[in-house]
């Protein structure tokens, strides 16, 4: 196996051992239960696995659109073969102009106060999305939506989209009488149609919820569910003392012994890589400030493409992930819309100088560092503030990449100051989501500089265009193939071998410390985040 340089090899040292220490100490105290199974409830799940909800619980301006929504349904899901399942609804039409997308619902739904939940329901739920301003659900592509009849409803798009059956999976339904009588009552003691309904929240700390006996899929096996909310050092103590019974850990923790739980490696779609600023520089006017754009280094294609291949992406993974992750070369591993062919063959440190000095970089004055046209060939790597795992990699590859002859900078910035300079700098960023939405948001020309999308500027007429034609497709299958060619078309594209907008390194997958007697199923492949309590109602003890 290829080793590590020794200065990469030492950081990943200490960033291990500053992660490790509080696991490793809890691990070398006596375990006063060693039999945590033994004396644990089996109705009840004490859980660590996600974040508190600032604003509460209300689906309608963002909660539980990219996460695990336990209280409220939705109209379809993916299950963990990825395919669209029914969960609301029980069927879509599409029109011949793909114009109106038709969905019926179940007849037999109540809301847990015993309300029926109907057509109307969903309805409002969706209006409200589009029409608040508070939500962060982007619903403009929709020009109304109309109730046929109690269990029909029309979506009518402004223009065809084959990518809106994933936001029939985004919003979960609310009750129209109590959310619109109280909107803000309602983000803090929601009712709805999931699994479970909340009992009690104490802000900072937990919200309790108990199983929803009017629920109408498969009841889940645990009455109760606890969902803690600690700080990452505190995690390990409780996992030690048996005060939770699951709880998402860093890699750095997967060796930590404890007694009576074991540690789940559950595959997601969440990537890192290195989004490159792909023009020349000059400066724009953003949210009323003029920002940099651009970068006399990253806007050669033949930087970008010799750091793709210059680095082994397992030597990586092994090193910052404790292997617990997969490469990631076009950053849609896993998903049906990805072009699986198209492997970067990395780890070619000598193929990446030979293409630099095909492009004419050169050290002409012996210092180590490439030039071109006068131009040196550094720059920073922005990655942001409480990240380890974005610092790792940025370091990573400022060490790694100085036998490439470039002089990179790792700089931590907020994400307030990082959004004032990731267009003319390379910054480490981490997507994964279950659309192809996702291909539109990063590489079409109309996104640039909006928000995360399109921060490097890039624009590819031919690319919008496969972009564009994918929307219209009148199938998954159809869009899907046309996603592939705006990866790469044989010609061009946004993938390493047309312009290599990114350099992506790592798929990483997710771990969960857990009781050992727990059994989760089959998850969907992670998002970004995170969405672990998708398939609740398949989790059972394997003693029952």
């Amino acid at each position: 196996m290829r080793k590590f340089p020794l200065k990469i090899s030492l950081f990943i040292l200490v960033l291990l051992l500053a992660a490790c220490s509080n696991g490793e100490t809890a691990g070398k105290e006596k375990n006063d239960n060693n039999d945590n199974n033994s004396t644990r409830s089996k109705d009840e799940l004490v859980l660590s696995v996600s974040s508190e909800p600032e604003s509460g619980f209300d689906p309608t301006i963002g909660w539980g659109h990219s996460a695990s929504s336990i209280f409220q349904s939705i109209l379809f899901k993916r299950g963990s073969d990825m395919e669209v399942k029914n969960d609301l609804a029980t069927g879509y039409k599409l029109s011949a102009d793909r114009l109106t997308w038709t969905v019926t619902i179940r007849n037999d739904v109540t809301f847990s106060d015993g309300s029926p939940l109907t057509a109307d329901d969903v309805v409002y739920s969706y209006d409200t999305a589009r029409t608040n301003p508070e939500s962060n659900v982007d619903l403009t592509m929709v020009e109304s939506i109309k109730r046929v009849d109690d269990y029909t409803i029309d979506f009518v798009l402004k223009t065809p989209q084959s990518t809106f059956i994933d936001k029939l999976m985004e919003i979960g339904i609310v009750p129209k009488k109590i959310h619109e009588a109280d909107p803000k009552g309602y983000a803090q003691k929601p009712i709805g149609s999931g699994p479970y309904v909340l009992k009690q929240w104490d802000k900072g700390q937990q919200v309790v919820a108990e199983r929803n006996e009017k629920y109408y899929g498969e009841k889940p096996a645990f009455k109760k569910l606890t969902l803690v909310y600690l700080e990452e050092d505190a995690i390990m103590t409780a996992l030690k003392a048996g005060e939770i019974d699951m709880a998402k850990i860093p890699t750095s923790l997967s060796a930590t012994k404890v007694d009576g739980m074991k540690v789940q490696e559950i595959m997601s779609v969440e990537n890192q890589g290195i989004a490159f600023p792909i023009p020349e520089p000059h400066k724009v006017t953003k949210n009323g400030k003029e920002v940099p754009v651009g970068n006399a280094v990253t806007s050669d294609p033949a930087i970008r493409k010799a750091i793709n291949i210059a680095v082994s992406r397992e030597d990586m993974i092994n090193g910052l992930l404790n292997g617990f992750g997969t490469p990631a070369y076009t950053g849609l591993e896993q998903m049906p819309w990805n072009n699986d062919a198209l492997i970067i063959p990395d780890g070619d440190m000598e193929g990446a100088k030979n293409l630099l000095a095909d492009a004419g970089w050169k050290d002409s004055n012996g210092d180590g560092v490439l030039e071109k046209n006068g131009v040196d060939a550094a720059f920073d790597i922005i990655y942001t503030t409480n990240s380890e795992q974005r610092q790792a990699l940025a370091v990573y590859l400022s060490e790694a990449l100085k036998e490439l002859g470039l002089n990179i900078t790792p700089v931590q910035k907020t994400w307030e100051e990082a959004e004032l300079l990731m267009h003319s700098q390379p910054i480490v960023l981490s997507w994964g989501e279950h659309s192809p939405q996702l291909v539109n948001q990063l590489y079409h020309s109309k996104f640039q500089g909006i928000e995360y999308n399109n921060t490097g500027f890039y624009a590819n007429k031919i690319v919008d265009t496969h972009i564009e034609d994918a929307l219209m497709a009148a199938t998954s299958e159809e869009a899907n193939e046309l996603w592939k060619q705006a990866i790469y078309d044989g010609k061009t594209g946004f993938g390493y071998q047309g312009d290599a907008t990114w350099a992506w390194f790592m798929n990483t997958n997710h771990l969960y410390m857990m009781r050992d007697d727990l059994n989760i199923s089959i998850p969907k492949p992670q998002p970004h985040g995170g969405a672990i309590l998708d398939n609740i109602t398949e989790w059972k003890l394997t003693n029952e």
